[in-house]
């Protein structure tokens, strides 16, 4: 994501007062499918306040009642659920820029607090089929990281300052974060951030270091506090993402601003990729792929790099999560590929979930990936077995209604 400094990243003062939004239906179920017996229809759910459908889990397994939510969309909404769209605080009224988007990412600042950032993102949650509720997402990381600020949001200080807080502290204050998150209708926090910068090269390091994104200057430090983190995350009903995979801590340029950003020396065996190693086992969290390329793996941006996502992600470290992208639409990293094929590269080299932090761009990228799939069954496929894999994560959030199938 595009991050310069401290001074830019403070600039919008609030998120503006919300206009009428037209009637919901959160927390009712779609119509009985023949043969399945009626299921009980819930009240319209608060704004900011998710339905309880995750206590009523098909057979209490997140991935059984994937498997039936992807059952009940045609291709074309399948591959909706494939996009993370930005849509910007402080919208007037809050921009619905995707209505099927699987997910919406909250972009720019703002200091209104949780109430007001909870009538926007009900507003978002307008979207979509009835009984799949869209991921909403968030940069709360901390320090200069934090898109959300103002009544009812904690000042969170910076992830160094966070590295080196004890455990059960740092996942107090984890859990008291995301239920913030939680209130104001967020239910994906992109962070924490887990490369590895070593400590004589952190200034230098525009991405994480120069803005203390970094939890450590080592593999043990990194773990500890990643494992914290999401425990307190997790606890309070909230989607954690690792990034960004390989790591980012050895660049010095940005790849949001800089194109032709190379890493010569991260493998397989560097301590950001063990990182990874350790964390990830029993985590529940989803994976982000850098942009960047790194030369000792691949030739090619690692998010369409087959060989570090499907070889060395999937198969060698064994995840079975959603991988999602870093922003596909504005970085530099990528502007010499055309806008609709940045997704299809991404998903091909094995990527479930595409952040286009441009609504527009995000169009075009789904429209581009719908159109391959109506037309290639092999491609429909992954895309299907990708759409699983997100609402995977989103029934675990309490973001599918599968009482509907619970008989």
């Amino acid at each position: 994501m595009r991050y310069r400094s401290f001074a830019a990243l403070v600039f919008v003062a609030g998120v503006a007062a919300l206009v009428a939004a037209r009637p919901t239906n959160h927390g009712q179920e779609p119509p009985p499918r023949s043969g399945t017996p009626d299921a009980t229809t819930t009240a319209p759910a608060a704004a900011g306040q998710r339905p309880p459908w995750h206590h009523e889990l098909l057979g209490g397994n997140a991935e059984s009642c994937a498997s039936a939510a992807a059952r009940t969309l045609d291709p074309p909404a399948l591959a909706w659920q494939l996009f993370l769209v930005g849509t910007p605080l402080g919208a007037k009224p809050p921009a619905l820029p995707a209505p099927g988007a699987g997910g919406f990412l909250l972009t720019g600042r703002s200091s209104a607090g949780v109430d007001e950032v909870a009538r926007s993102t009900a507003v978002l949650s307008n979207g979509g089929p009835a009984h799949i509720r869209p991921l909403v997402a968030v940069d709360q990381e901390g320090g200069s990281v934090q898109a959300l600020r103002g009544p009812g949001f904690s000042r969170i200080p910076p992830a160094t300052v966070q590295g080196g807080r004890p455990g059960d502290d740092l996942r107090a204050a984890a859990q008291r974060w995301g239920t913030e998150l939680a209130r104001a209708g967020v239910s994906l926090d992109l962070g924490p951030v887990v490369d590895v910068v070593p400590a004589d090269r952190a200034k230098a390091n525009a991405p994480i270091g120069a803005l203390n994104r970094q939890l450590g200057a080592d593999v043990p430090t990194v773990v500890a506090a990643a494992k914290s983190i999401t425990s307190g995350l997790r606890g309070a009903g909230i989607g954690v993402v690792y990034k960004h995979f390989p790591g980012l801590g050895t660049v010095t340029a940005n790849t949001d601003f800089r194109p032709g950003v190379v890493d010569p020396g991260t493998g397989a065996d560097s301590p950001s990729v063990d990182v990874y190693r350790q964390a990830l086992p029993a985590s529940g969290a989803s994976v982000m792929i850098s942009t960047a390329v790194y030369s000792r793996l691949d030739r090619q941006p690692a998010a369409f790099s087959r060989t570090v996502v499907t070889r060395l992600l999937r198969s060698e470290l064994a995840f079975g999560g959603v991988v999602i992208s870093d922003d596909l639409a504005n970085a530099d990293q990528v502007r010499d590929v055309p806008a609709p094929d940045r997704a299809m590269r991404f998903l091909s080299a094995g990527g479930d979930l595409v952040i286009a932090a441009d609504p527009r761009i995000g169009q075009a990228m789904y429209q581009q990936v719908a159109a391959t799939a109506a037309k290639d069954p092999r491609f429909a496929e992954q895309v299907r077995a990708s759409a699983v894999r997100v609402l995977t994560l989103k029934a675990s959030l309490g973001l599918v209604d599968c009482r509907v199938w619970a008989r």
